[in-house]
């Protein structure tokens, strides 16, 4: 999932989107293989995706966590496809300076014209997870100023079970955190500016051995151990994304 996207974006009617290039040709295909494997690859305005489910499409167009999409038929679910699509006669730098975000809606208004499909944007209340200053005490310091001013730039990396970053706002933290613990993560930590932070920590699905990865704390005693922080279970505003049409698509 996109790290510091949220349904606001999602929201966006496609008229807000028609600056960006747009797959103007693509083939979709019903793939019977009932192969275990799929990719999803885009390069220079082609976008191939072999072995996917339009859940999988969903999941690549708008970043969302599945539990948050409700009202997705079963066919949606299961079927798989292999779809193909082209960028025509589009400009090269264009392509190569498009940002995750902008990637994601060209990929989201295909879904949109090839599955007809038609969505809302609904807040539920749901289990949630609020990062707030731990009883210790913050561990980790301010990003320093050069000059005496605030950089507003951030620096954020994360790879296996690490997450360096510079610059880091609390917010883009919180939505960083979430990715890695299948939850919304709400900032209430009250911390203004940017921190530099490091972060490391033993994953369920990390390999036994991997370079003492296995003697690392889990997440949540990770932020709060090496952070002096803490992700406290609540309930809050949710936003989900409701499917409210779409349909099965037209081979060709």
């Amino acid at each position: 999932m996109l790290a510091c996207g949220g349904l606001s974006l999602w929201a966006q009617a496609p008229a807000a989107e028609t600056k960006l290039p747009v797959y103007e040709v693509s083939t979709v295909k019903p793939n019977n293989t009932a192969s275990g494997s799929t990719t999803i690859s885009i390069d220079d305005g082609l976008l191939k995706a072999t072995n996917v489910s339009i859940k999988m499409m969903i999941d690549a167009g708008y970043g969302i966590k599945p539990s948050l999409v409700f009202g997705l038929p079963g066919w949606a679910q299961s079927q798989r496809y292999d779809i193909v699509a082209k960028v025509v006669d589009a400009d090269k730098a264009v392509l190569e300076n498009l940002t995750r975000e902008e990637r994601r809606a060209m990929i989201r208004q295909l879904i949109i014209e090839r599955f007809q499909m038609k969505t809302h944007i609904e807040v539920k209340t749901l289990p949630v997870y609020d990062l707030v200053v731990a009883k210790d005490g913050l561990k980790i310091q301010p990003t320093p100023r050069v000059d005496g001013v605030e950089s507003k730039d951030e620096n954020t990396n994360v790879n296996n079970q690490s997450l360096t970053a510079k610059g880091c706002k609390m917010v883009t933290l919180a939505s960083l955190l979430a990715d890695q613990v299948e939850r919304k993560v709400i900032d209430k930590t009250g911390l203004p500016g940017g921190y530099d932070v490091k972060l490391q920590w033993h994953g369920d699905d990390a390999p036994k051995g991997d370079n003492g990865a296995e003697d690392l704390p889990d997440i949540f005693t990770a932020v709060q151990e090496q952070l002096g922080l803490k992700l406290e279970a609540d309930k809050g505003p949710v936003e989900t994304l409701v499917i409210d049409h779409i349909e099965v698509p037209t081979e060709n």
